[in-house]
């Protein structure tokens, strides 16, 4: 991808096969929801990343530790897939929010996520909203 790309809108286009790395990309936006896609989250991410929708593939493994690292996200929407496991502590991203994690097998606690969070769906998956940590601010917490 060119240099001075920084929005990538590619959702709704039957795309198949898998995510290449981007970690050298300056994308703030990148969509690529409602494909085919398989495999797993690339650990290497642009750091730039402020919307990351990768929602209604088929991707599988675990949500790599590195979104962790994306200081600039503000949506990580990685619904209806089959991603598993736990999902790592969030409590950094403080640009954080909306979380979309529901339709996927995780498990574990609800991760801890910053107080900007104001929309967090974790509805059919296994995580267990009892051990989590829910902002105080937050119109509804979980139940």
């Amino acid at each position: 991808m060119a240099k001075d790309l920084y929005d990538v809108q590619l959702a709704y286009n039957q795309f198949t096969g898998t995510i290449p790395s981007l970690a050298s990309n300056e994308l703030r936006e990148l969509s690529l929801a409602a494909n085919s896609l398989t495999g797993t989250i690339p650990a290497a991410l642009p750091s730039t990343l402020q919307f990351l929708r990768l929602s209604e593939n088929d991707l599988t493994g675990t949500i790599p530790p590195e979104v962790a690292t994306l200081t600039d996200l503000e949506t990580f929407s990685i619904h209806t897939n089959r991603l598993a496991g736990p999902v790592p502590s969030l409590i950094g991203l403080t640009k954080l929010t909306r979380l979309l994690l529901h339709g996927n097998a995780l498990t574990g606690p609800v991760p801890a996520f910053a107080a900007s969070v104001r929309f967090l769906d974790t509805s059919g998956t296994a995580l267990d909203s009892n051990n989590g940590t829910c902002n105080a601010d937050m119109v509804s917490c979980l139940q």
